[in-house]
Protein backbone atom coordinates (compact mmCIF):
# COMPACT_ATOMS: atom_id res chain seq x y z
CA UNK A 1 0.00 0.00 0.00
CA UNK A 2 1.06 3.12 -1.21
CA UNK A 3 0.30 6.99 0.80
CA UNK A 4 -0.33 9.26 -1.81
CA UNK A 5 -1.07 13.35 -2.11
CA UNK A 6 -3.29 14.48 -4.21
CA UNK A 7 -2.94 17.38 -6.11
CA UNK A 8 -4.84 20.17 -6.36
CA UNK A 9 -5.19 22.88 -8.59
CA UNK A 10 -6.99 26.30 -7.38
CA UNK A 11 -5.94 28.80 -4.37
CA UNK A 12 -3.30 27.53 -2.40
CA UNK A 13 -4.22 29.31 0.55
CA UNK A 14 -7.20 26.48 1.39
CA UNK A 15 -3.81 23.91 2.61
CA UNK A 16 -2.67 20.91 2.37
CA UNK A 17 -3.53 18.40 0.04
CA UNK A 18 -5.69 15.53 0.71
CA UNK A 19 -3.75 12.22 0.93
CA UNK A 20 -5.11 8.87 0.04
CA UNK A 21 -4.13 5.06 0.41
CA UNK A 22 -3.48 3.22 -2.81
CA UNK A 23 -4.07 -0.43 -2.64
CA UNK A 24 -3.60 -3.12 -5.28
CA UNK A 25 -4.54 -6.55 -5.13
CA UNK A 26 -4.63 -8.83 -8.00
CA UNK A 27 -7.58 -11.12 -8.61
CA UNK A 28 -6.47 -14.61 -9.61
CA UNK A 29 -7.98 -16.36 -7.03
CA UNK A 30 -6.61 -15.34 -4.08
CA UNK A 31 -10.22 -13.39 -3.08
CA UNK A 32 -13.08 -15.25 -1.19
CA UNK A 33 -16.13 -12.59 -2.32
CA UNK A 34 -18.17 -13.87 -4.53
CA UNK A 35 -18.54 -10.81 -6.63
CA UNK A 36 -14.87 -10.09 -6.83
CA UNK A 37 -14.43 -13.77 -8.43
CA UNK A 38 -17.12 -12.84 -10.69
CA UNK A 39 -15.25 -9.45 -11.70
CA UNK A 40 -12.35 -12.07 -12.17
CA UNK A 41 -13.86 -14.48 -14.51
CA UNK A 42 -15.90 -11.27 -15.85
CA UNK A 43 -12.78 -9.61 -16.62
CA UNK A 44 -9.90 -13.02 -17.96
CA UNK A 45 -13.38 -14.11 -20.49
CA UNK A 46 -13.25 -10.91 -22.46
CA UNK A 47 -9.01 -10.70 -22.52
CA UNK A 48 -7.49 -12.50 -25.45
CA UNK A 49 -4.05 -12.63 -23.16
CA UNK A 50 -5.85 -14.37 -20.40
CA UNK A 51 -4.23 -11.69 -18.51
CA UNK A 52 -5.53 -11.79 -14.64
CA UNK A 53 -7.34 -8.56 -13.59
CA UNK A 54 -6.38 -5.70 -10.90
CA UNK A 55 -8.45 -4.25 -8.66
CA UNK A 56 -7.02 -0.61 -7.49
CA UNK A 57 -8.52 0.89 -4.43
CA UNK A 58 -8.08 4.58 -3.16
CA UNK A 59 -8.73 5.42 0.38
CA UNK A 60 -9.05 8.94 1.55
CA UNK A 61 -8.14 10.55 4.72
Amino acid sequence: MDRLACNRSGNASRGASPTYALTVMRLSGSVSDQVLKYFDAYVKEGRSDGADPVLLTQTYD
